[in-house]
C-alpha cells in the first residue's frame, strides 16, 4: 500500500534522513503524550481523593450541624421550660398579693367605717351634752 501511496504522489516519497527525523519527532510525541496521560491520571486520583475527602467533610459537617440542631433544641426547651416554671412562680405571687390585698382592703374599710362612726357617736355626744 505505500508502494502504491508512492507511485501516486512521488513528491511525499520520504528520504531516509526525513524519514528519521519524522521518526524522531513521533517518538518525541509518543514521549510528550505518554507523560501528558500520566499527569492527568496522577490528576485524576487527585482529584479522587479531593472528592472523597469533600464527600467526607460534607458528613462531618452535617453530623455536627444535627449536632449543634439538638442540643439547641434541648437548650430551648429546657429554657422554656424554665420560663413556665417562672410564670407559674409569679402567678401564685400575684395571686397571693390579690388575697393579702383584699384582706387589708377589708380592714381597712372596717376601720374607716368604725371612725366614722365614732366621729359621728363623738358629735352627737357633744351636741346632747353641750346643747
Amino acid at each position: 500500500m505505500d508502494k502504491e501511496k508512492d507511485i501516486k504522489y512521488p513528491e511525499q516519497i520520504n528520504t531516509g534522513e526525513e524519514s528519521l527525523e519524522a521518526e524522531s519527532r513521533i517518538s518525541l510525541m509518543e514521549k510528550i503524550v505518554a507523560k501528558i496521560e500520566g499527569t492527568l491520571e496522577q490528576l485524576d486520583k487527585r482529584v479522587s481523593r479531593i472528592e472523597e475527602d469533600l464527600r467526607s467533610l460534607r458528613a462531618e459537617v452535617k453530623e455536627e450541624i444535627r449536632r449543634l440542631d439538638e442540643k439547641i433544641d434541648e437548650k430551648i426547651e429546657g429554657l422554656r421550660t424554665e420560663v413556665k416554671e417562672d410564670i407559674r412562680k409569679l402567678d401564685e405571687k400575684t395571686e397571693s398579693l390579690r388575697a393579702e390585698v383584699k384582706e387589708n382592703f377589708k380592714w381597712t374599710i372596717v376601720i374607716m367605717i368604725g371612725g366614722f362612726i365614732a366621729v359621728i357617736a363623738t358629735s352627737i355626744i357633744l351636741k346632747l351634752l353641750l346643747g
